[in-house]
């Protein structure tokens, strides 16, 4: 078992906590620094591993605390079997967004700048987009 690649940590100002997120999961939670030291102090794991959660580290077991952490971060995706698996993760991913066609999905990326509105008599301030979707002539 291994911190996940799509691990994201934030620091939080002025606290001891900090923010975690794993990028494919979308789970987000925010741990202390003992969470954060426990992941640390998951060594990489070999491609195809297959070890379940492991049971000690620097030749000292888990305590029963950190087992059952460990588990909820292997739940929430935080924690995984190896590499290989993130990797297989996100290309399921990938793949259910490619050939199910039961839903729409998009992704809308913003900026904090605007082009000119040329035309409109309005400033870039007030700029907005406005999207219609059929989404029947999607299916």
């Amino acid at each position: 078992m291994q911190s996940s690649i799509f691990n994201v940590r934030v620091p939080l100002r002025d606290q001891s906590e900090v923010f975690l997120m794993n990028t494919l999961t979308d789970a987000q939670i925010i741990v202390p620094p003992s969470v954060v030291s426990l992941l640390d102090s998951l060594g990489p794991a070999e491609a195809g591993d297959g070890e379940t959660l492991p049971q000690s580290r620097a030749g000292r077991p888990f305590d029963a605390e950190e087992r059952e952490a460990l588990a909820t971060l292997s739940d929430l995706g935080f924690v995984v079997e190896s590499r290989d698996a993130d990797r297989r993760a996100l290309d399921a991913y990938f793949d259910t967004i490619k050939n199910d066609a039961s839903q729409l999905r998009l992704t809308v990326l913003t900026t904090m700048q605007f082009p000119p509105v040329t035309g409109t008599g309005r400033s870039p301030d007030e700029a907005h987009v406005e999207v219609s979707v059929d989404i029947d002539a999607c299916r």
